[in-house]
């Protein structure tokens, strides 16, 4: 007589391997973009998301050439490994407008790639002023870290240039809509990315809601 088959083990199946989400963060700067990111990301993290903030990369033309190079070498990685589990990931340019050069060369080979990139003028010290305090008019980078120190007084631009994010971590929506305000501003002017403009929020709603960005 044959053995009857095996009834069904109840068990919970252990070690699933979810998907993941890698996004990598290329940033301009050494230490307030990828400082900041790394805090975000832990505040507002989920398990199958992985964010890998890469610092100090260089002025926006080398930030995205390189953006473009890590987006080649991660193509190769992941036809090499071939499973139904590799994991899907999206590579942003983190940057300034302030006085670089070559910033129309950058967006377009950052589109040219389907890079992802998120600008800021005169730099990324507005996002967090964003948070604090609402500002819709022209500020050099110079002032613009000045009255952020008056703001944040833990930040110093020379001294310790890392974003008090305790201090601003319950703003984010009030930061998103400020920005998102000055940035209609600046269309409605034919100044789209003027000064001041940034949209660092379609990074970290990418972060917050698990989706890759089209």
């Amino acid at each position: 007589m044959s053995k009857p088959p095996k009834a069904p083990s109840l068990k919970r199946k252990q070690n699933i391997i979810l998907p993941k989400i890698e996004i990598y963060v290329l940033c301009e700067g050494k230490v307030t973009e990828p400082d900041y990111i790394e805090k975000f990301s832990k505040k507002h993290i989920n398990k199958l998301v992985k964010v890998f903030p890469i610092k100090g990369v260089g002025v926006p033309l080398t930030v995205v050439e390189e953006a473009v190079a890590l987006k080649r070498k991660l193509l190769i990685k992941a036809r090499k490994k071939g499973d139904s589990y590799r994991r899907a990931f999206c590579v942003w340019s983190v940057m300034d407008i302030d006085d670089h050069p070559n910033i129309p060369a950058a967006i377009n080979l950052a589109l040219n790639n389907k890079i992802h990139i998120c600008i800021s003028n005169p730099c990324f010290e507005i996002w967090p002023f964003l948070h604090l305090k609402d500002h819709d008019a022209y500020i050099h980078r110079d002032d613009l870290h000045r009255r952020l120190n008056k703001e944040m007084p833990q930040y110093h631009h020379e001294d310790n240039p890392t974003v008090d994010y305790d201090l601003i971590a319950d703003n984010y929506e009030i930061a998103k809509c400020r920005a998102i305000r000055i940035n209609k501003r600046r269309h409605e002017e034919d100044n789209d990315r003027g000064n001041p403009t940034t949209d660092v929020y379609n990074l970290l709603d990418c972060i917050i809601n698990m989706t890759l960005p089209h």
